[in-house]
């Protein structure tokens, strides 16, 4: 299927399909069939694209259309004039088509539920709850979180370590800040993105967070004067 179809289609869907009409989707359930006939519902695409869709057998297309069905189901009771004008919003802030913005963002995520969490993010964003810099870097960080993990976030509401390395990773990628640093061992909490994650995309109440600074407790071995002679040496 052409590109440039595929991203009008999600333009036109997004912007022009009145919310009464997205309304029988339902489910994720038999996709296809929902996404044939949500293309039924704009005219420029008619039957030819839901037949192209019908007969498919590119992997990465149909996969795209199941995650863009699970995304749409999440805003499909907004009102079509504040959909077009959050289009409009994150087309102007990137500077590109928002056809192409939606499409990559539903594309590059790599669970179904992730888009559920995108669809709120979206909600969240047109509800005036987060800025639209915060939507595009929480869109960011959902991309690079496995979901496995993201459904680990509500246990860093206070300060906690994980040993099977979901920490890590969760701190790369800017939803926790470390609250104490120490031989006996390390803790985190959420950071203020990581907190909005939390609460507009995983819907998830959130616990007052208030961490100031971050405690320290390292010891350091001195460096003896035979030390400072090697030094010399390795740089000679």
């Amino acid at each position: 299927m052409n590109t440039d179809n595929i991203n009008n289609f999600v333009d036109v869907t997004f912007t022009k399909v009145e919310s009464t009409k997205l309304k029988p989707l339902t489910s994720i359930k038999g996709w296809v069939e929902q996404v044939k006939a949500l293309v039924n519902l704009v005219p420029i695409f008619g039957g030819a694209l839901a037949q192209e869709i019908q007969i498919m057998q590119n992997f990465k297309e149909s996969e795209f259309f199941r995650k863009y069905t699970a995304y749409i189901l999440g805003v499909a009771d907004l009102p079509i004039q504040e959909r077009k004008i959050f289009a409009e919003e994150i087309a102007q802030k990137a500077r590109d088509s928002a056809g192409y913005l939606i499409t990559g963002m539903v594309n590059r995520l790599d669970n179904i539920n992730k888009e559920v969490i995108l669809a709120n993010l979206t909600r969240s964003r047109i509800d005036d709850k987060i800025s639209i810099e915060n939507f595009f870097r929480l869109a960011s960080v959902l991309e690079r979180i496995p979901y496995v993990d993201l459904v680990k976030l509500p246990s860093y509401q206070t300060p906690y370590y994980d040993e099977d390395g979901d920490t890590e990773l969760l701190n790369s990628t800017g939803v926790l800040r470390p609250v104490k640093l120490s031989e006996d061992g390390d803790t985190y909490i959420l950071s203020p993105l990581g907190v909005k994650l939390l609460q507009y995309g995983l819907m998830t109440n959130v616990k007052k967070v208030n961490v100031k600074g971050t405690s320290v407790d390292l010891s350091w071995n001195n460096i003896s004067e035979d030390s400072d002679v090697d030094i010399k040496k390795a740089l000679e």
